[in-house]
Parts: structure tokens; C-alpha cells; sequence
């Protein structure tokens, strides 16, 4: 559904709001001899935050719809939410777990069991997580390393391999531009995060035993795939496409924002709602849309993968998200846009740190604070120790931050000066040599590297395994996903083999200190999980 028509539907009847009919319900003198246990008694709590949520915290009792055959308050809420996101052709589903649900009941809903899915490398780990659970042979796309050009000018400059340049003013003249020079890919810098995934390459990669295609679009650094050009080759084979949109819930809902990947074609797109949008935690949607996806089944793994027991505030809030967002979305998207305009604004004359601008990060609500003297780990120190504002998550060299049209101008301000100050500091710690590098390969580098499969992903979770030590380990099978978190970029996959570069890598990237999850530590060596007792095929898969 395009902008305007939202618009033209936004003065649709909300009376029937979930979080109305709770607030309702929990006034009544109706007395709950049923779960939770709590029973709406703010007694039970110590905290006011906990008593006044524990009021309207009720089960699938009468009049309040079963999520797992709604046919009541909550199809009409999910209803409401396709209205916002999707078109008359597809359908929108709650979702209590995560946007992991989403990814999880997609993937077993695509696909039959031994079905081979291609998959981008850079996909979170419930991604690998279906893959085995579902018994999948998978395939990989992976994504180029985004380029910074040589020579980086101010915020309206800057280029992007594989994205539109057409938009983007050149300047002739040269005297501004800022020498730029390690860690060069041709005429450009390395960024140190992935970009976008082309139609070109999924085609390359794609074979006659594809059954599905997943991508990430955004990524965690605001990289957008051309999802339209991807779906359109795909279901010109009978094939497909699921993209993982959790950051970009926000995607095709103001006019400067990027498509959603509903409205470029994609079978099935999953939302994590509270990622960019005013809603709670854990809450996300899953879209499904044409004629290659069976929808009983997306609605069977979704009763696989959620909760019996879905919460209700965490409903209510996806309901009263898609009602904010049709009533004042435009005013929060035009703020959002507004605040990054100020932030680029009074940040684009800095040289050692500086805010990569909207014409590479396509995503609005992804701040990416890039240097390339100093590591996204000692960035991320300064804004938490000296500034007092988190970041969503540290890079080799950048740190990405989240805005929503819920931020404040005040917030904006505060991290203006923060960045400034930090690239105060840079400059002054690079004029006396103190660069921070750790000397090691970026992780784009590290994970370019694939290693050998060896067995199935399925066949590697079902076989016993045990703890080696790292230095033991080359020619093991890995038993489970060791991977860098955030983002969940998986370094190895299970059923793959640990060869000696793999080992390099886990050791660069614990000694840069990446939270890398999946290992061991005790009494201070690394251990790592391999497949016990199983012989190496002669044959490689992958």
C-alpha cells in the first residue's frame, strides 16, 4: 500500500484498540479465578513500574481472541497492522518472540526438509538456527565489504559501492577532500561492515535445487539490498524470497524513507517492531504475501515457535504502535528526518571521526560514527564513560547508534558534542602517534574466508559433541554457530571444519575484544564446540 492510500485510511475506527479493551476489562468488578497467579494484585509486586503492568497482564480469557485462531480482538488488531504495512493480497501476524519467531516459522514455512536455501552470509542466527532445526542444505551469498571512497569529502560526497550515485553532487574541486589511505579496497577504504547484496550476485550464486533465497536488508550499519530487483528475478524461477527486515520496520512509511521489502515484492518480510518504532521489546511482525508460500503452514510454525501463553501488554503494544504510527507517524518521521539533517549538520566538517551521511547509510534511524585512526571499541568507551550515551553496538572501526522520531533534541545535541569532542581527541591522540589499531584483519576479512562443510548443519546438532582447545581443534567439525554479537555474523557454522585461518581469526577477534559467543573460556584458554568422534568425509559440500 503506497503513502497516500495509508493516509487516505488513517481515519479508520480504532474504538476497538487492544490496550482500550484491556484498560476496560481491568476496571470492571470482574474477579480473575484463572492465570497468571499474580492475579492482577499489585500486591504481588514490589514495583510501581511491575504493579500497574501486572493490571492489565490476563490470559485468552472471553471476549479477548486467541493469537493462535484469532478471530476476534486480535485479528482485527493484526488486521489494522497489515493495513499500516501491507496491501489486500497479504496478510500480518503478531509476533510475542521476536522477530527470531519470525525468521524461525519463514524459513520452515519456504521450505521442505533436505531443500537447499541460499542464504547471505551476514543472516542472525535464528537464520542458521531454522537451517538445522529444519534439517536445510544451505548455500551462501556473500556480501561485499561497503567501500568509503579515498578521498572522503563532507556529508554530501561520500559514495557507496552498489548503491544509487546518481543523486549524489560531485564536486570538482578537490582541495577539501580528506586523505584517507588505510586499508584500501582500489580507490576506496574499508568500512569494516558489510553492504548490500545485488541481483547479480544472487543470481551467480543461485542453482536448479534452490528452493528459497534470504536476505538482511538493512543491515545494523543501514545497507539496504534492491530487494525489487532480487524479487523480481526469483519469481521469474518459482522461487521465494524472504528478507529479514527487522531494522527496517519503519521502511515505506514516509515518503524519504527507503521501500518496505513488502511493497519490492518479498514473500515474506519479518519486522522487529521495537527496534525503530514506539513499541516494546520482544514485539515484531511477520508479513506474507503472493502465491509461493503455503499460508497454513506460516500459521502452523507460528504455533510452533510462539508462546501458548502470548502476553497481552506485549499485543497491546504492537496494536497501540500501528495506531501511533497512523496517527502521528508523519509528525515523528518529519521530526526523525529533522534531527539527522541538525546531526550531519554540525558534524560534517570533522576529519577523525566523523557521521557517515544518509547518501551511504541509506536507513534514517542508523547512526554510523565512523574513524578510521581509532577502533569502534575505544569510540564506544568514550561515548558511554565520557558522555554517558550507549550505542547499539561497536564495528572494527565504527560504532552504530539508533534514532527514531522519538529522540529528542536535546539527545541530538548531547551526542553533537559528544562527537565532536571524541574527534577533538583523535586528532590530538593521531598527531602524537597514539592511533588505536589492533593490528589484526577487519572481521568482513575474517568472515570472507568460508570454510570447508563438512557434514549438515542438522547432522552436526544431532551428533554428540565435546569441548577442544582452540589450538587443538584444526580439523574438528564445529558443533554449533560461534558468531560475533551484535550482529550474530556467524564466523563458523555447525558442520563446518576449523581449519588454521579460522583459528587466526577466533584469536584476532578475542584479543580486539569482540563479544564473540559460541566458545568457552577456562582458567584462560579458549575452547571451542566439535562434533565428537565423527570422521571427515572425503567429500566437501559446500
Amino acid at each position: 500500500m503506497g503513502y497516500n492510500e495509508r493516509n487516505a485510511g488513517e481515519d479508520r475506527q480504532l474504538k476497538n484498540e487492544l490496550g482500550s479493551a484491556l484498560e476496560e476489562y481491568c476496571q470492571s468488578d470482574f474477579y480473575p479465578f484463572h492465570m497468571p497467579g499474580h492475579k492482577r494484585n499489585e500486591k504481588a509486586f514490589s514495583k510501581s513500574f511491575l504493579q500497574e503492568l501486572c493490571k492489565v497482564d490476563i490470559t485468552e480469557i472471553e471476549g479477548f481472541d486467541n493469537l493462535h485462531e484469532a478471530d476476534g480482538i486480535l485479528q482485527e488488531a493484526q488486521v489494522r497492522a497489515n493495513d499500516l504495512f501491507g496491501n489486500s493480497g497479504s496478510e500480518t501476524y503478531f509476533l510475542v518472540n521476536g522477530s527470531s519467531s519470525g525468521n524461525l516459522a519463514s524459513i520452515c514455512a519456504a521450505l521442505y526438509e533436505n531443500e537447499e536455501i541460499l542464504i547471505a552470509r551476514n543472516a542472525h542466527k535464528s537464520v542458521y538456527h531454522a537451517v538445522a532445526m529444519h534439517r536445510l542444505k544451505p548455500r551462501y551469498l556473500l556480501p561485499k565489504e561497503a567501500g568509503i571512497p579515498l578521498w572522503l569529502q563532507d556529508k554530501s560526497r561520500i559514495l557507496l559501492r552498489g548503491q544509487d550515485k546518481s543523486r549524489i553532487p560531485l564536486r570538482e574541486q578537490e582541495k577539501d577532500r580528506i586523505p584517507h589511505k588505510e586499508g584500501k579496497i582500489g580507490d576506496e577504504c574499508r568500512s569494516g561492515f558489510w553492504g548490500p547484496i545485488t541481483a547479480e550476485e544472487v543470481e551467480k550464486q543461485i542453482t536448479d535445487d534452490t528452493r528459497a533465497v534470504l536476505i538482511t536488508s538493512p543491515t545494523y550499519e543501514g545497507m539496504v539490498s534492491d530487494v525489487r530487483e532480487i524479487a523480481d528475478f526469483l519469481h521469474q524461477k518459482q522461487i521465494p524470497l524472504i528478507v529479514d527486515e527487522a531494522h527496517g520496520s519503519h521502511f515505506g512509511l514516509y515518503p524519504t524513507f527507503p521501500e518496505s521489502a513488502l511493497s519490492c515484492g518479498a514473500d515474506l518480510v519479518i519486522h522487529s517492531l521495537h527496534k525503530t518504532l514506539p513499541s516494546l521489546t520482544q514485539t515484531a511482525l511477520l508479513h506474507v504475501q503472493g502465491e509461493l508460500i503455503d499460508r497454513e503452514r506460516v500459521r502452523r510454525y507460528l504455533r510452533v515457535f510462539q508462546s501458548t501463553s502470548p502476553s497481552y501488554p506485549l499485543m497491546a503494544s504492537i496494536d497501540s504502535c500501528v495506531c501511533e504510527v497512523k496517527k502521528a507517524g508523519a509528525y515523528r518521521f518529519l521530526h526523525l528526518e529533522k534531527l539527522r539533517n541538525l546531526l550531519e549538520e554540525k558534524t560534517g566538517n570533522l576529519t577523525e571521526v566523523r557521521i557517515l551521511p544518509r547518501e551511504m547509510i541509506a536507513d534514517p534511524c542508523k547512526i554510523v560514527v565512523f574513524s578510521s585512526s581509532q577502533t569502534g571499541r575505544w569510540i564506544a568507551d568514550q561515548l558511554r564513560h565520557d558522555y554517558h550515551l550507549e550505542p547499539e553496538m561497536e564495528g572494527e572501526h565504527h560504532v552504530v547508534l539508533i534514532l527514531t522520531g522519538y529522540d529528542t533534541s536535546e539527545g541530538i545535541q548531547r551526542l553533537v558534542n559528544a562527537v565532536r569532542g571524541i574527534n577533538e581527541t583523535a586528532v590530538w591522540e593521531k598527531q602524537k602517534g597514539e592511533e588505536r589499531r589492533d593490528g589484526s584483519r577487519g572481521f568482513t576479512e575474517m568472515t570472507k574466508h568460508l570454510p570447508k562443510r563438512r557434514i549438515l548443519p542438522s547432522e552436526a546438532w544431532d551428533h554428540k559433541r565435546e569441548w577442544k582447545e582452540l589450538n587443538e581443534s584444526k580439523g574438528s567439525i564445529c558443533a554449533e554457530i560461534l558468531h560475533v554479537y551484535p550482529p550474530g555474523i556467524p564466523l563458523l557454522v555447525a558442520g563446518e571444519e576449523i581449519d588454521a585461518e579460522t583459528i587466526l581469526a577466533i584469536k584476532q577477534l578475542l584479543q580486539a575484544g569482540a563479544n564473540l559467543q559460541g566458545i568457552m573460556w577456562q582458567e584462560g584458554r579458549v575452547y571451542v564446540p566439535v562434533v565428537k568422534n565423527k570422521p571427515l568425509p572425503n567429500l566437501c559440500l559446500s
